[in-house]
C-alpha cells in the first residue's frame, strides 16, 4: 500500500517545471526543520512523518535532476 502512495507522489512530479520543484522542495525542507525541532523537544506525535518528508525530498531531488540532466 506504501509503494503506491509514493509512486502517485512521483507521478505527480512529471508535469511540473524546475521552479515548481524547488519551491516544493524549499517547503518540504522547512517541514522537515520544523518536524526536527518538535521531535528533538517532543512535541511530535507522529514520528513517521520525518521519514515521509525525507524520502519526499529524495523524489523531488531527482525529478529535479531529471529535467536538469
Amino acid at each position: 500500500m506504501m509503494a503506491k502512495k509514493n509512486e502517485s507522489f512521483f507521478k505527480s512530479l512529471e508535469g511540473k517545471s524546475s521552479k515548481e520543484l524547488e519551491k516544493m522542495l524549499l517547503e518540504n525542507r522547512e517541514e522537515q526543520f520544523q518536524n526536527n525541532m518538535k521531535h528533538k523537544t517532543g512535541q511530535l506525535e507522529k514520528s513517521h512523518t520525518l521519514k515521509e518528508t525525507r524520502k519526499k525530498i529524495a523524489q523531488i531531488k531527482t525529478a529535479l535532476a531529471g529535467l536538469k540532466g
